[in-house]
């Protein structure tokens, strides 16, 4: 009515304004509601449409050229292409759907192409893209009302193969559940009957199971007692032997007749040399070095002592000949029996041999022991290698 002048005519003669603005929001209002009717038509569908935000993108840009059109010059056939964008992208997605086996939609893509034809046929005779004669102007003229009329004839269609598609599916669904009920409802019996039979057999093969377990666990008891006794036994001399062995060592030791290997019997690593200092270092109690504080802590290395005062670290080989020492402290402990035991008839060069050291880090350290010996009974070190004698 707005379109071919009726409205103005019959219903609102002294009120052009409501043409006016009824040509300029029509579109927009046409957009609006076609994108409510297709996302009804589709709602169905686990699929969005194309890409929903696509499409109201596509609107959103007719909106901002709606809007850029009222105060500037822009060409109407741009105004047109972003007016008949969604309806191209909703055809496009229509088909889309009918590839996937949604049948109703093919009554919609043959409605909405009456729409978009007529809306294109329309513009041709709008931008007067070539001159037409009386007969065909007219109905290119009318071409958009006789593409919508056609439109809402499939929709009623589509909307009604839509209907009997979703009966068609939830029948065909409802199906499958029954026979899929009857189908488990038979598993379930055969499942049922094979349970009983094998929980028989389970049972009765238990039963004897049993039978057989209880003569084992008493022959095992019988026989786990035999080895207590046997275990205590040779507990009391592998006790008896390690301390002869070890009694044989430290005789060895003093004797200087052992060699690294069978020291490292005695002190096979670092931690073993440590835990031995921190004995003696703080066999009269701790004091921090700092403050003097005699509370402390567990420091951040094994046997390390933390004052709970200043928070002062220190390590069991602190302030001995042994800290920063730059071979393992289990060869320095071996130097140490041998210095205590030839004094200065210990052969550096050969001690090295033995020990895989440079001659000189030998000497170096022969000398450190030795200036610790002759030190006062205050001297930690002198202390550390008294207690190792």
């Amino acid at each position: 009515m707005i379109d071919d002048g009726t409205g103005y005519q019959y219903l609102w003669p002294n009120h052009y304004v409501f043409t006016d603005i009824g040509i300029r929001s029509s579109k927009l209002f046409l957009l609006m509601f076609f994108l409510l009717y297709v996302h009804y038509f589709f709602s169905n569908l686990k699929t969005n449409l194309f890409s929903k935000t696509t499409f109201l993108v596509s609107i959103g840009l007719y909106v901002i050229v709606f809007i850029s059109s009222q105060f500037l010059n822009i060409h109407p056939f741009i105004q047109f292409v972003f007016f008949l964008l969604p309806f191209i992208l909703v055809q496009m997605s229509a088909v889309d759907f009918y590839r996937q086996e949604y049948k109703p939609a093919r009554f919609f893509i043959l409605g909405n192409f009456f729409v978009i034809a007529g809306f294109i046929i329309r513009a041709i005779m709008d931008l007067n893209v070539f001159s037409l004669p009386e007969p065909l102007g007219i109905v290119f003229n009318y071409s958009r009302n006789i593409g919508v009329l056609f439109d809402i004839g499939m929709l009623f269609i589509a909307l009604g193969d839509r209907f009997k598609f979703l009966k068609q599916q939830k029948e065909f669904a409802q199906q499958k559940v029954i026979e899929q009920l009857q189908e488990n409802e038979l598993l379930t019996q055969k499942v049922n009957r094979e349970l009983e039979e094998k929980v028989q057999q389970r049972t009765k093969s238990l039963s004897e199971k049993t039978e057989e377990l209880n003569v084992l666990n008493k022959k095992l008891e019988d026989q786990a007692a035999e080895i207590s006794r046997w275990n205590i036994l040779l507990d009391k001399d592998n006790h008896l032997l390690k301390q002869k062995v070890d009694k044989e060592l430290e005789a060895r030791l003093k004797a200087d007749e052992t060699t690294f290997e069978e020291f490292s019997r005695i002190f096979p690593d670092d931690l073993a040399c440590e835990r031995y200092i921190e004995d003696i270092k703080w066999k009269n109690g701790y004091q921090c070095k700092k403050c003097g504080n005699a509370k402390f802590s567990k420091g951040a290395k094994t046997f390390a002592r933390r004052c709970t005062k200043c928070g002062y670290n220190e390590s069991a080989i602190a302030f001995t000949l042994f800290h920063k020492c730059k071979f393992p402290i289990t060869k320095a402990f071996y130097i140490v029996t041998k210095v205590k035991a030839k004094g200065d008839d210990l052969n550096a060069a050969e001690l090295a041999r033995e020990l895989e050291m440079r001659n000189s880090t030998v000497w170096e350290f022969k000398n450190r022991i030795q200036e610790s010996i002759s030190g006062t009974e205050k001297n930690i070190d002198f202390l550390i290698l008294k207690n190792i004698q």
